[in-house]
């Protein structure tokens, strides 16, 4: 499925029947673009409480401990541990701006800057890698974003669950903040190994990567799938902010500039997996059926068709097709 800008409407129109909209998809205000800026009534009332400054301050400081203590710096060199130690006054104040910016919608474009750099994939390799060139071995781009970035993303991440019905991420989904770990997923493919040679029965399965998953994620097409989900304006508007947030790639002569990225979902991100989720459960819905392989026999069975983790995937069958 060709993730691109042009097939925003095909992914949108697709989460209908899956998310359960079309009940609700009278009371929608239609626009001349033909999507639906429906926002939950639910949703929107639990953001609202949530942004009191009571339940927000609740929100901010886990948020803030949620961050790695480990975590690089940004352009402004400061580190989580800094922001931790700093007094309950100056974190309240912080705390505050954040909780007025979202509803504002005015975050600082600044806060949100980015540094490209290039580490080397494999971590037994030596950190003296001259990573200033593609011509580098095994090289994989990160940003290195700002605490304050951080801890914004990790409230926003924190709202959008908050707020959000349970059960509610696609079957094939394995998500750490759903509570099924990347093991669950592991667990499941041996499953179905097991299964497969212990009652001999014929099973298809097809192992892909999907590459530069979260470089490919439009960031309409972001925003367009949440807002067919319901979701309030102005946690839209933050996460796009953070997603549209400036890139500076420093080069070997010490030279850089900004770019404002279109796309990508940004490598070391705190709602990158969340946002790959949505958005890869649109592309998934859009996708065709096909035979499931099934685990079991007589009336407990369970059908796999899929297992995705971010941007790796199997796919099953118990036909060729």
């Amino acid at each position: 499925f060709d993730n691109t800008q042009e097939n925003a409407s095909k992914v949108v129109s697709e989460m209908r029947g899956v998310w359960g909209l079309d009940t609700t998809r009278e009371a929608a205000r239609v626009n001349n673009d033909g999507f639906g800026q429906y926002v939950c009534p639910t949703k929107q009332r639990r953001f609202n409480k949530l942004m009191e400054p009571s339940p927000f301050w609740d929100v901010f400081k886990k948020a803030l401990l949620l961050v790695k203590k480990k975590a690089a710096a940004g352009h402004d060199f400061l580190t989580a541990g800094l922001y931790r130690s700093l007094p309950e006054t100056t974190l309240r104040s912080l705390s505050e701006y954040m909780r007025i910016a979202i509803q504002k919608q005015d975050l600082s474009r600044e806060m949100m800057e980015t540094i490209l750099k290039w580490l080397p994939k494999d971590g037994s390799k030596p950190t003296y890698i001259d990573n200033t060139t593609m011509a580098s071995p095994n090289l994989r781009p990160i940003g290195l974003n700002t605490a304050a970035s951080k801890i914004l993303e990790y409230v926003l991440f924190l709202i959008q669950i908050k707020i959000s019905p349970k059960n509610r991420v696609h079957p094939w989904m394995f998500a750490w903040h759903r509570g099924r770990y990347v093991y669950t997923a592991a667990l499941m493919h041996e499953l179905i190994m097991e299964d497969s040679t212990l009652n001999e029965k014929t099973l298809h399965m097809t192992s892909m990567d999907a590459m530069h998953w979260f470089d490919t994620v439009h960031s309409e097409t972001m925003v367009l799938c949440e807002r067919r989900l319901g979701f309030p304006v102005q946690l839209i508007a933050a996460k796009a902010a953070v997603m549209a947030g400036s890139m500076r790639v420093r080069t070997y002569y010490g030279r850089s500039r900004l770019y404002p990225p279109q796309q990508g979902l940004g490598q070391g991100r705190v709602g990158a997996p969340t946002s790959s989720n949505i958005n890869d459960t649109a592309v998934a819905t859009a996708m065709p059926e096909y035979d499931p392989y099934i685990i079991g026999e007589g009336r407990y069975t369970t059908n796999v068709s899929r297992i995705h983790y971010a941007d790796d995937r199997n796919g099953y069958s118990c036909t060729d097709e």
